[in-house]
């Protein structure tokens, strides 16, 4: 009898349960969601088990946010805010919808499948929708991410010199006047270089990476002393301003220094960037035990 997209559903969520995404139980998982991915036509596994795990609350009457998938999966909040893009595509996709009003906790946002994918699913029918991208807002976090990514293509050559890095923040910043943290950073730096580089920090951080290298930060995101370029933004000046304690960001309290070569947010820089996100992640960070040695 030939397997329905139910079926595989509710195998990889029984094998997702307090995982913690390793182990045998995420293997067993991970060939079904492979399975989901290509009869959803999901752009990644990811995708597949956040919409395994909605679907299935929805099948029992329930709304989904990113706390429930934590609790289920078993890891921890700081964990889960790596997935906040993969929320934002399913629902750019048209998978899953907001339910009501848009909360400020992104963790505490509640989804639900649209009943056009569901209807789909549940009569074993290929789905067939049409994303609504409109008045489509970037998270914070998404923000943050199209900047790392965007740091490591001038990392791996996709691009040359720092002007296309500062053009594209720039633009991103214009797009997203809906983003408090980032008018109440410009208030603190306004340097945009200065703020490219909190941004990647802030990407590391709940991309779960624990510190952001200094060498490796500071060749990737600034053109070298030999460049001819704006102002004093030269690496080996950025590099000993931050190895020294003096950079604009350290001195304004929102970044510092760990050990020799990591650079971390402080709780000032994590209140900026999180904001009401932060009771739910820090108690999980434990950063001063973490960054003990």
């Amino acid at each position: 009898m030939e397997q329905t997209t139910i079926h595989y559903i509710k195998e990889a969520v029984r094998n997702l349960e307090n995982c913690q995404l390793q182990g045998p139980k995420y293997k067993e998982a991970y060939l079904l969601l492979r399975k989901i991915r290509d009869i959803l036509d999901f752009q990644d596994t990811d995708e597949a088990a956040i919409f395994s795990i909605a679907f299935t609350r929805m099948a029992d009457g329930n709304y989904t946010n990113l706390s429930d998938i934590a609790s289920h999966i078993g890891c921890s909040p700081i964990d889960i805010l790596a997935y906040t893009t993969v929320l934002s595509r399913l629902s750019k996709s048209g998978y899953i919808q907001p339910n009501g009003r848009r909360v400020s906790n992104i963790i505490m946002q509640d989804f639900g499948i649209d009943d056009v994918v569901s209807s789909a699913i549940i009569e074993n029918r290929p789905v067939e929708i049409k994303a609504n991208v409109s008045n489509t807002q970037l998270s914070k976090y998404d923000f943050c991410e199209a900047i790392g990514k965007t740091v490591i293509e001038k990392a791996i050559g996709v691009f040359r010199g720092t002007l296309p890095l500062i053009n594209r923040t720039a633009k991103l910043e214009d797009e997203c006047p809906h983003l408090s943290f980032i008018l109440n950073l410009k208030a603190l730096a306004p340097d945009i270089q200065d703020r490219i580089l909190f941004y990647d920090v802030c990407f590391d951080t709940f991309a779960d990476r624990i510190f952001s290298d200094l060498n490796d930060t500071v060749s990737y995101i600034y053109a070298p002393r030999s460049t001819i370029y704006i102002g004093n933004h030269k690496r080996n000046d950025i590099y000993h301003s931050l190895y020294k304690g003096y950079h604009p960001l350290i001195k304004a309290g929102l970044i510092e220094r760990l050990g020799k070569w990591g650079i971390v947010l402080t709780h000032k820089g994590m209140e900026l960037f999180f904001e009401d996100d932060l009771s739910a992640v820090c108690p999980s960070l434990k950063w001063k035990d973490i960054y003990m040695f």
